[in-house]
């Protein structure tokens, strides 16, 4: 009987697997003009941006409508696989990519905000989490380590490099993106791995910002973990 049952369980899982792969394989128009509009997008970008202009500024602000631009292949995905299946998890990524979006700009303008406007965004990711599979032990396991690491080596690391300067803005971002990154672990795998990605990039994107760590190099691979990690995010709403 236990043998029947595995079985039972293993065939139940092979055609979870076959249907998502099929799903998958019915949108690849969409995922790859989605990919190469935020490849291509991200190298005019980068092009600008460390290129000094006429202002002296390395960023422009047609460099900006670039970097948005890339962000935005994402989240016109992601709109798309919300309009085929309007779930509340899929819109609510839809919603975030969106939100993304428009903080990708105003970051170049207004870190703080961008940052703020990106807490917006993440908190979209995490409800959708939620509705689709809510939080069980993993996360909580999850949060809590992530929690741990955020107080014990994140804030001190964030007073050592910022001395006299606010530490709380960072710190609170800091914890928004463990939650978020928690919450994702139960998710569809491309999903998580969108939300390792994203946490990955702002993790570089901090030291850049706030340890000042030089390089095109590094930038562009922070960049680029970043754009990867919008497209997974959206590419999950088709992921069946």
């Amino acid at each position: 009987r236990l043998k029947a049952e595995y079985l039972m369980y293993q065939d139940s899982n092979n055609r979870t697997r076959d249907e998502g792969d099929a799903t998958m394989k019915a949108h690849v128009l969409p995922l790859a003009l989605s990919l190469v509009g935020v490849i291509l997008f991200y190298l005019i970008y980068t092009g600008h941006r460390f290129r000094p202009n006429k202002s002296g500024r390395h960023e422009s602000y047609r460099a900006l409508v670039f970097k948005g631009l890339a962000t935005l292949c994402a989240a016109a995905l992601g709109a798309y696989g919300a309009w085929l299946s309007p779930t509340p998890p899929h819109m609510l990524l839809a919603a975030g990519l969106v939100i993304c979006t428009a903080a990708d700009v105003i970051l170049g303008i207004d870190f703080m905000i961008g940052m703020a406007v990106f807490g917006l965004g993440h908190a979209a990711y995490s409800l959708s989490y939620v509705l689709a599979s809510p939080p069980g032990l993993p996360s909580l396991i999850g949060f809590l380590a992530l929690s741990a690491f955020v107080l014990l080596g994140v804030v001190p690391w964030l007073r050592k490099h910022r001395a006299g300067k606010p530490v709380a803005p960072f710190a609170a971002y800091a914890m928004v993106l463990a939650v978020m990154l928690a919450l994702a672990i139960p998710q569809k795998p491309v999903l998580l791995a969108g939300a390792f990605l994203f946490v990955a990039s702002d993790a570089m994107l901090a030291g850049r910002v706030i340890a000042h760590v030089q390089g095109k190099a590094y930038s562009r691979i922070c960049l680029l973990l970043y754009y990867l990690a919008q497209y997974l995010i959206a590419a999950s709403t088709l992921a069946g």
